[in-house]
């Protein structure tokens, strides 16, 4: 059985300002930076001929926020 190692790269910013009494919260998140096909060993499914499936890691996911209080 070939094991591939889990390799991932993430990454992520935010920034924070006020804009007249408002306060913002902004912020971006990649995950997968580089859509590696991880599997992941632990995280696997039972088929009922019994065989074991293994499932897939994160794929690229961006993701951009922003949030504000007042």
């Amino acid at each position: 059985m070939d094991f591939n190692p889990y390799w991932r790269t993430d990454f992520a910013g935010q920034y924070l300002f006020e804009l007249n009494d408002l306060q913002f919260q902004t912020g971006i998140s990649i995950l997968n930076l580089f859509d590696k096909e991880n599997e992941r060993l632990n995280q696997s499914v039972n088929v009922p001929n019994g065989a074991e499936i293994n499932t897939l890691g994160i794929p690229f996911t961006p993701t951009v926020y922003l949030d504000c209080k007042f």
